[in-house]
């Protein structure tokens, strides 16, 4: 396995130093950036490159870094000894020795040379400056008696802090609405996640609160400008409620280039924001009209956002690799994300996003 340039601890100030807080850098992201924007330092994730004279900025919007991520969790699932662990195990040592030495050959870096890493010393300039805030606050001598009632350790939220019991209720005004998202519901309770098996009713299943989180502001900013508040299910229409906070809905969110169905919302020129219902993900309603393989979604995280079409992102059968002019298979995509990709076809030369298949190749079961 490639070793890395730099494994030491980094410092806050060492960041800072490094990466100026406005600074702003392109997303270093293997897959392909889809946010078409500089990564600001102060809300990205940071990754080593093990080639030394790497040219790649080393830091990805958030967003991406997930995407990728995934893409990485995919390839280990199939991989060695890693076929045994758990969903839980598997994510607690992608970035460690134990998981990354089996997980790495999928972690090729842009300049074609280096495999990259998370850098798990990484702090964000923004948080380190709370950090030290909040740690000024403490040594300030206090004149407030000391409460008779125990402080317990809170976690925002997340589930797995309370196993795989029902999530707490978020009825607590802990987060006012933002002005400019204020048509968007405040979620009272988690019940209807009740309807998810019980060992998927946690945090790595169902995407919880997340600070200065890049797909939410996009998500409901994309939604306000479309004056909407609610989603319909591509695949049984059913209308979903769009929450200002995470779970953003009972299902997940997708981009695709095509609108799968009139309730899509068009983002830009090649882009379309999809929804599918918890139930459709977990209930497996669709099946392949070419080969009959049923389509599953039950791998993906419900609340939030994927930045690739989940359709396409997992041919079944040739049929869903061939060219939409001349018929002709293309090769298999290393990356979920390319599959919503525009690609050009070697037999014919036409370039279009050809693995973006229409849902009417699907038969409702």
């Amino acid at each position: 396995m490639p070793q890395h340039r730099e494994n030491r601890v980094r410092h806050a100030d060492e960041h800072a130093a490094q990466y100026p807080a406005l600074a702003m850098e392109l997303c270093c992201v293997p897959t392909g950036c889809h946010l078409d924007e500089p990564v600001r330092v102060d809300n990205a994730v940071r990754v080593i490159c093990n080639n030394e004279h790497c040219p790649q900025s080393q830091l990805m919007h958030k967003a991406c870094f997930e995407e990728w991520e995934n893409a990485v969790l995919s390839f280990l699932r199939s991989t060695g000894r890693a076929r045994s662990w758990s969903e839980k195990q598997r994510l607690q040592n992608l970035w460690t020795k134990k998981g990354y030495d089996l997980a790495y050959k999928a972690c090729g870096c842009r300049c074609g040379k280096g495999h990259l890493r998370k850098d798990l010393d990484w702090v964000p300039v923004a948080d380190a400056k709370k950090k030290q805030r909040r740690r000024k606050g403490n040594d300030k001598p206090s004149l407030n008696k000391p409460s008779s009632v125990p402080v317990t350790r809170l976690r925002s939220s997340s589930m797995s802090s309370t196993g795989s019991a029902s999530p707490p209720s978020s009825s607590s005004p802990e987060f006012p609405p933002s002005p400019t998202h204020a048509m968007f519901s405040r979620r009272q309770d988690y019940s209807s996640f009740n309807a998810l098996p019980r060992h998927q009713i946690n945090a790595y299943h169902i995407r919880m609160e997340d600070e200065g989180d890049d797909i939410r502001c996009f998500i409901l900013n994309t939604l306000s400008a479309n004056k909407m508040s609610r989603m319909a299910c591509v695949v049984c229409q059913a209308p979903m409620s769009v929450f200002d906070r995470y779970p953003l809905v009972d299902g997940t969110l997708f981009l695709s280039p095509r609108p799968h169905s009139p309730g899509s919302v068009r983002v830009d020129d090649e882009r379309h924001l999809n929804a599918v219902c918890m139930g459709c993900l977990e209930g497996w309603p669709l099946a392949c009209a070419a080969c009959g393989a049923r389509w599953s979604g039950r791998h993906l995280i419900l609340g939030t956002m994927y930045a690739y079409d989940i359709f396409a992102a997992t041919p079944c059968c040739e049929e869903r690799l061939r060219c939409s002019s001349c018929r002709e298979p293309f090769e298999v995509g290393r990356y979920f994300s390319d599959y919503s990709h525009r690609v050009c076809c070697a037999h014919c030369g036409a370039r279009d996003y050809h693995f973006v298949k229409p849902l009417s190749t699907y038969v409702r079961l």
